[in-house]
């Protein structure tokens, strides 16, 4: 079961790295190729490269949680038991 966990999360991760990076590196291009984002307001790249970090940042989230996936976190977390 571990094993199936890490590929998903890695997968995600993988799909958030590629959106992130896109995002940040070309905000105008994201807004106007994805169907969807077409539905909010207009293009603001302030708003496309916060999107591109925050992407990024979660990128990084589920990258490490694809690497330590084990049940022991209360072991190195504050609040042991």
């Amino acid at each position: 079961m571990i094993p199936l966990l890490r590929a998903g999360l890695a997968l995600l991760a993988a799909v958030q790295i590629v959106l992130g990076l896109w995002t940040l590196s070309s905000p105008a291009s994201f807004y106007a190729d994805v169907p969807t984002v077409d539905l909010t307001p207009p293009f603001s790249e302030h708003l496309f490269r916060d999107f591109g970090g925050a992407t990024l940042g979660l990128a990084v989230v589920l990258t490490a949680a694809a690497v330590w996936t084990e049940r022991g976190w209360s072991s190195w977390c504050c609040w042991r038991t």
